[in-house]
């Protein structure tokens, strides 16, 4: 009984040790961390889709009809994503970051791709308004 009450304190200490790693809300990198959170990690277009708009919005709406009619993807079949950033550029009304992902699918070698993503205010609230990602490129 002990050993499961010990587990279950450190899952919830490494948990809380992740969620404290991501960016406040309500700046442009929260915004964004929250958009590829929704988008790479969950896989979930629909939540991708409120955070984002312009350009960002008709890529999410090309994906949605891509994939409509198709049975969602099983929780154990995703792959396991990690991300990092690695770099930020600010411009007038919008900051553009470059992170690094790693994907690890069930029963494959990891793998990485390179994502830019743009955030503008808009209203006073961020929103993605551009992202791209392109294979890592080896070091």
């Amino acid at each position: 009984m002990e050993t499961k009450t010990t587990r279950f304190f450190a899952l919830a200490l490494v948990l809380a040790a992740v969620v404290s790693c991501r960016a406040p809300d309500g700046t442009a990198r929260g915004a964004v961390e929250e958009f590829l959170d929704a988008h790479y990690v969950n896989i979930d277009l629909q939540a991708s889709r409120l955070l984002v708009s312009g350009l960002a919005l008709r890529k999410i709406d090309d994906e949605i009809a891509l994939v409509e009619g198709l049975e969602p993807v099983a929780q154990s079949a995703k792959p396991r994503i990690g991300y990092r950033l690695m770099q930020t550029r600010e411009g007038d009304g919008e900051v553009t970051y470059l992170y690094e992902l790693t994907i690890a699918p069930s029963g494959s070698e990891p793998f990485g791709k390179e994502v830019i993503v743009t955030a503008r205010s808009e209203h006073g609230q961020w929103k993605v308004s551009n992202y791209s990602e392109a294979d890592k490129t080896q070091e």
